[in-house]
């Protein structure tokens, strides 16, 4: 499972669980991203 923990303008942070077949968590990661700047004249969508 992948949640975010933080989700903000120039980073987001998501923790990622994984579980064995009776539930029990084995393994847990967080993972940051930076998120770049957009170019100049782009649009989203």
């Amino acid at each position: 499972m992948c949640r975010p923990l933080h989700v903000g303008g120039d980073t987001t942070t998501y923790e990622i669980v994984v579980s064995d077949e009776k539930g029990r968590r084995t393994c847990t990661a967080r993972l940051t991203r930076a998120i770049p700047p957009a170019p100049r004249g782009a649009t989203k969508g």
